[in-house]
């Protein structure tokens, strides 16, 4: 055990004296896989407080410094609010979904951390499992910093549990000063109002999957659209955390979704479906053509089609030849079934359901194997995997297209801001948009 929590600092220092971007001496935001912080509980540095997840604010109390422990290579997380108080176990117990508060330091494992790397290749400023101290390697159990199963919420409490190597367990650590989040280092995001823009320029964008990957169809000077005669689309990029960049995937498209592992399926300029594979080093062509492309958190993926019909073009769902529940793998032989309607834009939501868009702005959602229709003209339409929906209006209402659906009320509201492709991953009320210019934009408030 003592060798590997050797092998976790030594790489760690090495890492850090070759990158040069980050110490220990420096202080650290520590972001969770679905993009909000930890942060002390309403900014209270006493003993007792609680540690939960919220957005980004910039304050001491989101901000962490690991200091080495008396022995064996651990480290204390120490906050940066007055007090010096650490992060802590709640009476040091070893039960999964045990919450974690400050409280003051102790020579006690309950304040005991190991960081473990789970890319090594990104430096300091990585992704990890944060590992407790409490009851390690007893019945060869090991416990982990956890954010829980549930929704990605402002106030969602921290815990510990069983080791499972999930979203919920994964952790970024960004130098205060030189990270994504205060706009330090190299990062070139910007914050304006209420919406972050992006570097570079795209005509499509999509996000999904357990960490929100984030993946662009490059901008070419004009919107993209399947069967234009021109060149074959824009390249395919994806946001890179720690790096805080688009980096290249290969392969160009007009038209981009991502499933449930966070792997890209798009839609090129004469119409060819592709999947990215589980490996990520090629792509996978799939049978037939498709103008728009939306795969779900249930598994499923549709398409609209290139055929043709009043309203659009066909509506299909992908059948897997093997998988019993005809969802499958795109590696799977299969085909693409037919539903009745027609559309031009699809989504997928939580249950697997598609919504659509048909040729005059027409708003659809599939309930009980009908089509459902809805308020309102839009010219594109996203779904969370938390049951929000959005839409690019085909009008403006003060000042913005943007609008999202309020089962409430039965109709769209205004959220602010201007767009011409929406997508939204599980970040509650943060979409990204891409405009007529080809910038990128991500909602950064509620």
């Amino acid at each position: 055990m003592k060798k590997q929590f050797f092998w976790v600092l030594c790489c760690l220092w090495s890492l850090t004296a070759y990158s040069q971007k980050a110490t220990f001496s420096d202080f650290f935001y520590i972001k969770s896989a679905c993009g909000k912080y930890l942060t002390v509980q309403n900014g209270n540095g006493n003993a007792g407080s609680p540690v939960v997840l919220s957005d980004y604010n910039g304050s001491l109390a989101q901000q962490w410094k690991f200091v080495l422990a008396e022995d064996d290579h651990i480290f204390y997380i120490t906050s940066g609010l007055p007090g010096g108080r650490v992060l802590d176990v709640i009476w040091g117990k070893d039960a999964d979904g045990t919450q974690v508060q400050l409280w003051n330091k102790m020579n006690a494992a309950a304040q005991k951390w190991t960081l473990i790397m789970t890319d090594e290749s990104k430096g300091l400023e990585g992704k990890y499992m944060i590992q407790t101290q409490i009851g390690v390697g007893v019945n060869n159990t090991f416990k982990n910093l956890d954010k829980g199963g549930g929704p990605c919420n402002n106030g969602t409490p921290i815990m510990i549990w069983t080791r499972n190597q999930t979203p919920a367990q994964m952790w970024y650590f960004e130098k205060v000063g030189g990270s994504a989040a205060d706009g330090g280092g190299t990062d070139s995001r910007k914050i304006v109002g209420d919406w972050t823009l992006y570097p570079g320029a795209a005509n499509d964008v999509a996000v999904g999957g357990p960490y929100n990957d984030v993946f662009v169809i490059g901008w070419s000077g004009y919107p993209v659209e399947v069967g234009d005669k021109i060149p074959p689309g824009g390249t395919i990029h994806t946001w890179d955390i720690p790096g805080n960049k688009w980096i290249e995937v290969g392969g160009t498209a007009t038209r981009i979704t991502v499933d449930k592992n966070g792997n890209p399926w798009v839609v090129n300029v004469v119409g060819t479906i592709f999947r990215r594979n589980d490996q990520n080093t090629n792509w996978v062509q799939l049978p037939g053509a498709a103008r728009d492309i939306a795969a779900g958190m249930k598994g499923t993926t549709w398409i609209i089609g290139t055929n043709p019909i009043q309203g659009g073009y066909g509506i299909f769902y992908w059948k897997s030849n093997t998988d019993p529940a005809g969802i499958g793998k795109a590696s799977d032989a299969g085909q693409w079934v037919a539903v009745e309607g027609a559309a031009v834009r699809i989504t997928v939501d939580q249950n697997g359901n598609p919504w659509v868009i048909n040729s005059v702005g027409s708003i659809f959602r599939r309930q009980n194997n009908q089509w459902v229709s809805l308020p309102g003209l839009a010219r594109d339409i996203a779904a969370s995997p938390n049951g929000e929906v959005f839409v690019i209006g085909a009008g403006m209402a003060n000042g913005s297209n943007i609008y999202q659906w309020n089962d409430g009320i039965r109709n769209w509201k205004t959220i602010g801001g201007v767009g011409r492709n929406i997508a939204v991953g599980s970040n509650p009320f943060r979409p990204f948009v891409t405009n007529d210019a080809g910038q990128i934009w991500q909602k950064s408030k509620p």
